[in-house]
């Protein structure tokens, strides 16, 4: 028997109470200094080592590093379409390759 309990299940599983705007400004401000934290304790344990990029995919991880590129800046550095970049960008992360941020930031994950 499947028993569903709607929202309150997921506030148990840690979702965020959003009652007005101020509630999801500060859940992003609260995001974003998340984010600067994990990317500045992933610079100070950066461990060098040789990873093998498909080579399909290679030139997109290139310009990536670890604290994280706007799509935008991505597609500037580039000069590439939006939708293959995205497309590649999504397999790098289905791959373990990298991590996507919120705000469409990609940064390399190993």
């Amino acid at each position: 028997m499947i028993i569903i309990y709607g929202s309150n299940n997921l506030l148990v599983q840690g979702a965020n109470c959003i009652i007005n705007s101020e509630d999801v400004i500060r859940h992003f401000k609260k995001s974003k200094t998340n984010i600067s934290n994990t990317l500045k304790n992933k610079k100070d344990t950066e461990i060098i080592n040789n990873i093998k990029v498909p080579n399909e995919f290679k030139n997109v991880y290139d310009v990536l590093n670890k604290k994280g590129e706007n799509i935008d800046e991505i597609c500037r550095k580039l000069d590439c379409d939006l939708n293959e970049i995205l497309s590649k960008l999504t397999m790098l992360e289905m791959q373990g390759y990298i991590v996507q941020y919120p705000g469409k930031i990609f940064a390399r994950k190993i």
